[in-house]
């Protein structure tokens, strides 16, 4: 369900794109034309703006959380309950307990107090504070490559090995428009942001979604 709103949206704003770059493209001979032509372009633009606006970005943490989780204690969780005690039921010890939260200010851009830490003994207390405290920057480049390379290995169905730095989207990955606008928006999703219309249009390479990422 999730992937067909995606797309939807998606194909909505190519569409809007194409009609837009159409109407630009015409070139009028007389005041009657002109005046069609603004017309257009000011519907258009209507359109692409309302597209823009049904784009909500929200940050959902556990499933990055758990991901932390796993490679700290080497387990292999898909789901973890609000109500979980990292100590009593996951048996994280102190060193254990010291590295997620490291994990979690290296990953994720949040760091968490040794105060505050003494309050974390849930899962759901975790989650919580990250949510309050997410900016919505991620600090480390690898950690953003590998992330965006997962997205667009989901999105086209490759392997993640074909998915380079410098990997140009058309040539090389074979996206087309609506491709790279689905992607766009996964890249919204998995870093609670929102990019703008006019930046996805200039995107030309996998570094070009990740530069958008760290600058912005």
């Amino acid at each position: 369900m999730k992937r067909t709103i995606r797309t939807a949206r998606a194909y909505a704003m190519a569409l809007a794109l194409a009609a837009t770059i159409s109407i630009t493209s015409c070139q009028t001979q007389d005041n009657s034309d002109g005046i069609a032509l603004k017309n257009g372009q000011e519907q258009t633009s209507t359109t692409v703006q309302s597209a823009s606006m049904t784009r909500v970005t929200v940050f959902f943490p556990e499933e990055e959380l758990v991901d932390i989780i796993n490679y700290v204690l080497n387990t292999d969780y898909d789901t973890i309950s609000d109500e979980t005690k990292l100590s009593l039921d996951l048996l994280a010890d102190e060193v254990d307990m010291a590295q997620i939260f490291s994990e979690v200010n290296f990953r994720l851009a949040v760091n968490i107090p040794s105060v505050e830490q003494e309050n974390i003994e849930t899962f759901g207390d975790l989650v919580n504070y990250v949510e309050e405290h997410f900016n919505g920057s991620y600090n480390n480049p690898e950690v953003i490559f590998l992330k965006v390379q997962r997205i667009i290995s989901d999105q086209l169905n490759i392997s993640i090995s074909q998915i380079y730095l410098h990997s140009n989207l058309k040539r090389d990955l074979g996206m087309d428009s609506l491709d790279v606008f689905e992607t766009a928006m996964a890249i919204e999703e998995e870093f609670a942001i929102e990019i703008p219309n006019e930046y996805i249009e200039r995107i030309k390479i996998v570094e070009d979604y990740i530069l958008y990422l760290r600058h912005r």
